[in-house]
């Protein structure tokens, strides 16, 4: 078992070339002993966005805080703070932080080895 707290992580900007202000947080990953996923914590700054996305695997999605607009092939919807989402492998999204404060979104996806 492992107990961390959050401020204790140091946040990093998100390297993904399109990203416009997200920041990143490791919460769970290798180095806790973690085998098959990884917990991350993306901040999305005012006006910050992620690129236009897929990828080959799940992704979970727990919205911690903020509001903004998620776009996939169906559309633009508003998300905010206790939204939960789903993403199929190979799904196209995007995050854009619509709001005057920080979006934030607790990702769960698979660890890549």
């Amino acid at each position: 078992m492992k107990i961390k707290n959050i401020d204790e992580i140091a946040a990093n900007r998100l390297g993904i070339p399109g990203a416009k202000d997200v920041s990143v947080r490791l919460l769970i990953g290798p180095e806790d002993g973690a085998v098959n996923f990884v917990m991350m914590l993306l901040a999305l700054a005012p006006g910050g966005h992620t690129p236009d996305h897929s990828h080959p695997w799940e992704e979970e999605i727990f919205v911690r805080g903020g509001e903004g607009t998620l776009s996939t092939q169906e559309g633009k919807k508003t998300i905010r703070a206790g939204d939960v989402l789903y993403f199929n492998p190979n799904e196209p999204h995007q995050f854009v932080n619509t709001s005057a404060g920080s979006l934030e979104c607790i990702c769960v996806i698979p660890r890549r080895k």
